[in-house]
């Protein structure tokens, strides 16, 4: 998905359309296999939360580390939709992990360092957006992550 609710081109898409595309990633997400029908009810229950009650939900991720899930970041979605987001490029990650140093550029709120933080000993992360580059700040901080600093600057 380019970001939820955004086509590959970044233009808007229809409601129908982008349901569709969200059950599709959840379903063939591959760290949803066993769990599928969980994560569906999941996603759907965070989208119910996101239109109805419209505060930030607090997620334990699959390690453990807690997200705050605000309704109004595109993000916050993903730590509903998939046990781990974007598993694959995770798991190539961890695979060369040696408990060193990692770089997320583009960190957004935090959530793919947030899923490897146990496999890096620092983590300095990237995000050109002030408001998103705090939010991840404080999931850093709410799981005393001390030597996972955040630079609200961008990269490139």
């Amino acid at each position: 998905m380019a970001g939820a609710g955004l086509d590959r081109y970044g233009r808007a898409m229809p409601a129908l359309k982008l349901s569709r595309t969200v059950v599709r990633y959840i379903w063939n997400e591959p760290s949803n296999r066993g769990r599928r029908a969980c994560y569906l009810a999941r996603g759907l229950g965070w989208q119910l939360h996101k239109r109805l009650v419209r505060r930030p939900k607090l997620v334990r991720l699959w390690n453990g580390r807690l997200f705050l899930a605000d309704p109004a970041d595109d993000m916050a979605s993903f730590a509903f939709y998939a046990r781990i987001f974007d598993s694959r490029h995770a798991l190539f990650v961890t695979a060369a992990a040696d408990r060193g140093a990692m770089v997320d550029v583009g960190a957004n709120v935090g959530l793919f360092a947030l899923q490897l933080s146990h496999h890096f000993d620092e983590a300095v992360l990237y995000e050109a957006s002030a408001e998103a580059a705090r939010k991840a700040e404080d999931n850093m901080v709410r799981n005393r992550l001390d030597r996972h600093r955040v630079r609200a600057v961008a990269v490139g």
